[in-house]
């Protein structure tokens, strides 16, 4: 049986990216390292993203998430040495996570003896996938449950470290590591990392602030890039269905986080309906400059009621007739698909530019504060004319920058093609170099 490099993990499937993420890092492991088997640890869902991702990476051993009840175990454990609470968030938390609770969760998995077990003993290599979960603290949106949230999303790689397997970080955005007990846990969890690569240099800077070793760290893009699935009929059909023509389109992907519980409080309703309200004067200068249509789409499914009801059911009359705003959630192959047939695209998602832009179809990104680090790879893609703060640039700032996509298309397109591509998958071959490193 062939050794496994193992990935952790796949996200699911309510955002495109986050369907993308484990296939355009499946295809770079299987065309450079052929002779390993690839297994990939499901967070949720496993059913679902197993059938998908034997569609799209054949051969892939996808493994439900079996850290569940070691961890939950392992919690319970710990509760009954704390008169019934959780061990404090101190300096002492880090000793306990790695001495005495990981050992916990290991001894349990190695006792069930699931198919997840097997994997273990034949991987060479873990990696735990892009994304921006390995926080804490007040400096994210999500990560201030330390053993509920940090500890559990860490817990491939804390499991990797102390069976002595090989682990590494691919292309992650590191927002906090907030104050004790997060600086000691990955400190620790990534100065013994085989690599840290970041998705993004402005994280990269932040690790070299904590004093986490320099070993190995680099950036390379999120592995959305190496997405290579397109479903080009079933963009025919919608783009047929909907009157569109091959390059005569914008896409616009908005983001409410209406839906959201963590992030819905941040932003507030009051500011997400200014948010509309800027994308859709953007989409009227479009129309009215161009005479060419837009299309409405979403990146997570839970906003598809918000886009019709707040970009577009509200715009002028003469402009919604040039609109198509999408009813069906989809997935990231047809995405593609459809992104390789516009003109531009306007979205206010990370994982949607990367699509764009691995169809090199050119794309402006709106964001906020509150998106994180991750909103620097536009810079370090090579284009920092391409981001913009929503809060902080004018509506009409924003529609000129949309507008420059048809007037400057082809200059723009062949920039990408020529020069930021191959960069960036040079940068990609190098982090591969390091894994091949790393499995000798």
């Amino acid at each position: 049986m062939r050794d496994i490099i193992m990935t952790a993990y796949a996200w699911g499937f309510g955002n495109i990216g986050d369907a993308a993420i484990t296939p355009g890092l499946l295809g770079l492991l299987h065309e450079r390292f052929p002779e390993h088997a690839a297994a990939v640890l499901v967070e949720a869902g496993h059913d679902r993203v197993r059938d998908y991702l034997h569609r799209v990476t054949p051969g892939a051993l996808v493994l439900e998430n079996a850290l569940a009840h070691p961890f939950e175990a392992a919690l319970a454990e710990a509760r009954r040495h704390c008169d019934g609470e959780l061990p404090p968030t101190d300096e002492t938390s880090a000793d306990f996570l790695f001495d005495t609770f990981t050992p916990r969760v290991v001894d349990t998995i190695m006792q069930e003896n699931t198919e997840f077990t097997e994997a273990l003993r034949r991987t060479k290599l873990v990696i735990y996938n892009s994304g921006m979960v390995l926080v804490f603290g007040d400096g994210t949106l999500a990560g201030r449950n330390f053993w509920g949230y940090t500890v559990r999303r860490s817990l491939p790689l804390l499991v990797a470290n102390r069976l002595g397997i090989p682990y590494g970080v691919y292309a992650h955005s590191f927002d906090s590591f907030g104050g004790v007990p997060g600086q000691a846990l990955f400190r620790r969890l990534l100065d013994e990392a085989a690599f840290v690569f970041c998705r993004e240099r402005d994280s990269l800077r932040y690790l070299e602030g904590t004093g986490i070793a320099e070993h190995t760290r680099m950036f390379v893009p999120d592995s959305t890039l190496s997405f290579v699935e397109r479903d080009d009929a079933w963009a025919a059909a919608f783009m047929a269905g909907h009157g569109l023509q091959p390059g005569r389109f914008l896409v616009v992907v908005p983001r409410t986080w209406l839906g959201d519980t963590i992030v819905r409080d941040a932003i507030g309703e009051a500011r997400s309906n200014t948010h509309m309200a800027t994308l859709r004067a953007s989409i009227e200068a479009w129309v009215r400059s161009t005479g060419m249509q837009a299309v409405i789409a979403v990146e997570v499914a839970d906003e598809l009621p918000h886009a019709r009801r707040l970009v577009h059911e509200p715009l002028p009359d003469d402009v919604r007739r040039h609109c198509v705003v999408m009813d069906d959630f989809w997935l990231p192959d047809q995405a593609a698909g459809l992104y390789r047939q516009a003109r531009g695209l306007l979205t206010m998602e990370l994982h949607s530019y990367l699509l764009a832009f691995g169809q090199e179809t050119p794309a402006v990104v709106v964001t906020f504060a509150e998106s994180g680090r991750k909103v620097e790879m536009v810079r370090d893609f090579g284009q920092p004319e391409r981001l913009l703060d929503i809060d902080q640039a004018t509506s009409c700032a924003v529609a000129e920058a949309v507008c420059k996509m048809d007037s400057e298309h082809g200059h723009v397109q062949e920039r990408m093609r020529s020069l930021l591509l191959p960069s960036l998958r040079g940068l990609e071959q190098r982090a591969l170099d390091i894994m091949a490193q790393a499995l000798i």
